[in-house]
């Protein structure tokens, strides 16, 4: 990720036990948006496949009015 010139966004599970904390300060450190979908783990199984399903068309119609 530190070689990419465009802007990115990252979705992660607020549970998520594989994504460190200081992991997700080095993604925001090089400026990648990152959007945290509180209490879902790695996978955003069964119970917030749906707020998955919001955060990534929340990104996609920000991008779109860049």
């Amino acid at each position: 990720m530190a070689t990419i010139q465009t802007t990115t966004t990252v979705i992660i599970g607020g549970s998520d036990q594989r994504i460190t904390p200081q992991w997700s300060r080095q993604l925001q450190d090089r400026r990648v948006k990152l959007i945290k979908v509180e209490g879902a783990n790695h996978f955003f199984d069964h119970e917030h496949e749906f707020d998955l399903v919001e955060a990534v068309e929340a990104a996609l119609e920000n991008n779109n009015r860049k």
